[in-house]
């Protein structure tokens, strides 16, 4: 009888092993791919679009972040921790790092764990402390959300809408006799790691005075993206106004996009000399993946 219930410890033990039990719940069959991308310093490696996936059947969910970034120096397996507070799902995941040196130096790997004895359908789903939203089971068992927008897919599809992700504008003052080495541009670059397309304008004319600046992204019915520049500023001769822009789309999974950038208006004349209004793109082309494109505005 004595060795009995030594053998049901080390069995429990065993399976207890990495896990972290609350009100009932508890972690296990935890995992993690190895090391091998990294990204060190400031300088950015490709990254796959993180995620993290939920299967649900029953009471059992299996979990699989992706792209989970942890520092190089890590020797052993992600740790995994969960509990359920009503609908609240409170998933915790850090690297350890052994003799505890952390080094300069990120890389992604992929997470696998598995919650035992959840209760009810709809969760409400925070990891490290950060809000990715609410979760739904009733309609479908797998769900997929992306970390960065937020968005979610189900195992009917796994697909994301091409969205406007964050733009920004530094402006910088300057006489036109003091124009930078650098000339007016646009650049644009499809990042298939990222899963992003992305724009930057290069000392971009904009009004000296004006409440609201804005890039504003469109997609018409053959699909071509639009990207237009918009705002309530009057443009004058007499101020030379530069900015840095910069725009992009997330979610970005074809091979590649029909893009339109800034379509804009402007009056030609003609050899009669009779003048008629035209609308014009900065740039107006296919952009694929991996690809990067200069084009000088001036």
């Amino acid at each position: 009888m004595r060795k009995k219930n030594l053998l049901i410890a080390s069995l429990m033990a065993a399976v207890l092993a990495g896990c972290s039990t609350s009100d009932g719940l508890y972690v296990g069959d935890v995992s993690n791919t190895a090391c091998t991308r990294t990204r060190s310093g400031d300088v950015a490696g490709v990254i796959d679009n993180p995620t993290l996936k939920l299967t649900k059947e029953g009471s059992t969910i299996t979990g699989v972040l992706k792209s989970f970034e942890v520092n190089c120096g890590i020797e052993k397996d992600v740790i995994v921790k969960c509990h359920q507070e009503g609908s609240n799902l409170l998933i915790e995941a850090h690297e350890e790092l052994g003799d505890g040196i952390a080094t300069n130096c990120t890389c992604p790997v992929n997470v696998y764990f598995t919650l035992y004895d959840t209760e009810g359908d709809r969760f409400r789903v925070k990891l490290n402390n950060e809000e990715l939203g609410d979760v739904s089971f009733v309609n479908h068992h797998v769900v997929e959300i992306d970390r960065r927008t937020l968005l979610q897919a189900n195992e009917e599809g796994f697909t994301y809408t091409e969205t406007l992700g964050e733009t920004s504008i530094f402006q910088s003052k300057y006489n036109p006799e003091q124009m930078p080495y650098d000339k007016p541009r646009l650049e644009l670059s499809y990042n298939e790691g990222f899963h992003q397309l992305y724009g930057h304008y290069w000392y971009y004319r904009i009004p000296c005075s004006y409440q609201n600046f804005d890039v504003m992204m469109d997609t018409e019915e053959d699909g071509t993206i639009v990207f237009r520049l918009v705002t309530d500023g009057q443009y004058s001769a007499d101020c030379d106004n530069r900015a840095q822009v910069n725009f992009c789309m997330i979610n970005a999974q074809k091979d590649s996009y029909r893009i339109k950038v800034n379509p804009h208006t402007v009056t030609i004349a003609g050899e009669d000399s009779q003048t008629q209004e035209q609308t014009v793109c900065d740039f107006e082309g296919e952009l694929k993946k991996g690809e990067h494109v200069s084009i000088p505005m001036e």
